[in-house]
């Protein structure tokens, strides 16, 4: 026992110092390592939310896009009058027929509004008329609806 205390009697400065240096070392090696998680946390966040503005930015402008097609589309079938007589009139079955082929006319103009987007339109009327524009005439899940009564 009274060698070791006579080793370090004599290397108490090599001590001192190698312990200083380790305590120091390791330090700075934790506080360089935190600020590196902290730097990369923040740019990460800083990219994802740039990311993420742009995403809803172009989400925003596709569905105000859409909403501005429907609108059109819906407003050109409400204000037509001719519309209006098809599917709220009383008609025998060959006016009936005449109904449908002036009623896919009006509804030419108004699905080249919303042809972009896979949007069909369907009417109903009071009479009993109705009429949609998918090539099938019936709704399926693939589809979106305007529906007008």
């Amino acid at each position: 026992m009274k060698l070791i205390q006579q080793h370090f009697k004599h290397n108490s400065i090599f001590i001192i110092m190698f312990t200083i240096t380790v305590i120091c070392f390791v330090s700075f090696t934790f506080i360089i390592t935190w600020t590196t998680i902290r730097m990369s946390e923040q740019f990460f966040i800083d990219k994802f939310s740039i990311t993420n503005a742009k995403v809803i930015t172009q989400v925003k402008e596709r569905f105000e896009s859409f909403h501005y097609s429907i609108v059109l589309s819906s407003n050109g079938l409400l204000q037509s009058g001719a519309l209006r007589s098809l599917l709220t009139e009383k008609q025998t079955d060959l006016d009936k027929m005449k109904s449908y082929y002036k009623i896919k006319q009006i509804m030419k103009r108004a699905e080249s509004n919303a042809e972009a987007y896979n949007v069909g339109i369907m009417v109903t009327g009071i009479n009993g008329i109705s009429y949609a524009t998918n090539k099938g005439g019936f709704l399926n899940e693939e589809s979106m609806y305007i529906v007008f009564i």
